[in-house]
């Protein structure tokens, strides 16, 4: 007797199934110049209708102000906390990659 193994893959929309996330990812180094920005972190935050849905702490000394969301598909306000940049629009579709980066410019 043989088994027959079927994988699906890719996006659907059927109720009941996600669609693939999108990623915002980037830099988002603080708002102190480099020279101090070691000691430092930014917390990245997505918000969606005034509600933050993911948040994450990037570290410049262990991962030099990296950061990465993974997101479903929707609109979302990106910011960053430490940063010296405004808050970002951005609509995120199934698989998209967003960069968006944060610099170290206070304002």
């Amino acid at each position: 007797m043989a088994i027959l193994s079927v994988v699906v893959s890719g996006c659907t929309t059927s109720k009941g199934q996600k669609e693939s996330p999108g990623v915002v990812a980037g830099l988002a180094v603080p708002c102190v110049g480099v020279a101090f920005a070691a000691d430092l972190q930014v917390r990245v935050s997505a918000s969606e209708h005034g509600r933050t849905v993911a948040s994450v702490v990037a570290k410049y000394r262990q991962d030099r102000g990296y950061y990465r969301l993974a997101l479903p598909p929707g609109r979302y306000e990106i910011s960053a906390r430490g940063s010296g940049d405004p808050r970002r629009s951005v609509v995120l579709h199934a698989g998209q990659h967003v960069v968006i980066n944060f610099t170290d410019r206070c304002k």
